[in-house]
């Protein structure tokens, strides 16, 4: 090695011998490189059948099958719910169907094949009902992080679609109990999972998972919220002669 190719190799190796020590690892996030859903770039048309609302999903950059078993959205319980699920509640194994209410316990899939459990499923519990307002539960359970799921979830929306979730009011099981939001109920985007993103004409569902008073009393709740819509104009302004 000539004297000249010796000096560089030198200068390379106490360059990078000074820079090492400065450099920070970041956390592997599984997910972080997926694009966020894209807004919509024309008005799409409305939405009357399966095959309308497929084209509205595309039209509003929003996948028509989920993630990894290409489940397709589910135009029966977007139409009843107002929610994005991909799959049926036939494809999630073990799910339980209440014959009083005439509800599955789990709806389908999110994108990410994340179960989608149902608000209006009856609760687990003798009289299957809510008979307290979930603002009193708060001195009483303890929220669960939820790991990359819940990470994953969040890094989909973008920073407005936050904005709007975390300033909703918060229905469980269609009852708003005198209007829940977010932050009263101590929800973080480390304790929930978005199941279906707000939109124009989608509403957003959230997981949460607790212990309620003990430590061994696991417990799920799922929160529901209104839609979010943009508008954009398009316009050319011409000047008249006098």
């Amino acid at each position: 090695m000539s004297r000249a190719a010796t000096s560089v190799a030198r200068f390379v190796a106490l360059l990078l011998a000074m820079l090492l020590p400065c450099l920070v690892p970041l956390p592997f996030v599984p997910g972080w490189f997926l694009p966020q859903f894209s807004a919509a770039a024309a008005t799409p048309a409305a939405i009357v059948d399966t095959a309308s609302f497929e084209a509205w999903l595309s039209a509003t950059g929003r996948p028509i099958t989920s993630r990894y078993h290409a489940y397709r959205a589910s135009y029966d319980t977007f139409r009843r719910y107002g929610l994005l699920v991909y799959g049926t509640p036939g494809l999630v194994p073990g799910n339980r169907y209440s014959a009083a209410t005439r509800e599955y316990a789990m709806l389908g899939f999110s994108y990410d094949e994340f179960t989608f459990t149902n608000s209006f499923f009856p609760d687990d519990k003798p009289a299957g009902t809510t008979s307290s307002t979930p603002w009193a539960w708060t001195g009483s359970w303890q929220e669960i992080p939820l790991g990359t799921d819940a990470t994953v979830s969040w890094l989909r929306l973008t920073a407005r679609e936050k904005e709007h979730v975390k300033a909703s009011v918060l229905y469980y099981s269609g009852s708003s109990y005198g209007g829940m939001t977010f932050p009263a109920l101590g929800l973080s985007e480390v304790n929930t999972i978005v199941l279906s993103p707000p939109s124009w004409l989608l509403g957003f569902a959230m997981h949460t998972k607790h212990y309620w008073k003990t430590a061994t009393n696991l417990r799920y709740a799922t929160f529901t919220g209104k839609g979010i819509g943009s508008v954009g104009l398009d316009c050319t302004l011409t000047e008249t002669a006098r």
